[in-house]
């Protein structure tokens, strides 16, 4: 139960790390992770798409180089209608906020953070069930490299 309170330890300062030096909220960026020497590495920001930076080599690149790799980016999020078909963004109830992926290249485990703009307390989700596109996306690119 120890080691567990520390891996959290560890994913929320690391964490809090990286979200300080990635300021911009409509801008995507990639981190490289060394767990050994605690360090994060930016290695790639700019106002593009998420899956455009899946889908560069230097990131298959960086996720064999570096113990695990994170992308962080910006959205929306809004409770989940099944009877109705509206983008987050356009949903009354939206809310901002900052999606951080970690992905470790170890055990190949995908790890959320989620930062709702207005609340102080990051949501962790750990549960490997999570379906969507940007899921898909990202464990795609386990099974390319």
């Amino acid at each position: 139960m120890e080691e567990l309170s520390e891996l959290k330890e560890w994913f929320s300062t690391i964490h809090k790390s990286i979200l300080s030096k990635s300021p911009d909220h409509h801008s995507t960026y990639l981190y490289g992770i060394d767990i050994e020497n605690n360090d994060t590495v930016l290695l790639s920001s700019g106002k593009f798409d998420v899956y455009q930076l899946l889908d560069e080599p230097s990131t298959k690149t960086y996720y064999d180089i570096y113990d695990m790799i994170c992308f962080v980016l910006g959205g929306w999020a809004a409770p989940v209608e099944l009877s109705q078909d509206i983008p987050p963004s356009e949903h009354p109830e939206a809310k901002r906020i900052r999606l951080t992926n970690y992905m470790s290249h170890e055990s190949k485990a995908i790890i959320s953070a989620i930062d709702i703009d207005g609340q102080d307390e990051t949501v962790w989700e750990f549960d490997q069930n999570t379906r969507g596109k940007l899921k898909d996306a990202l464990e795609a690119l386990y099974e390319e490299v």
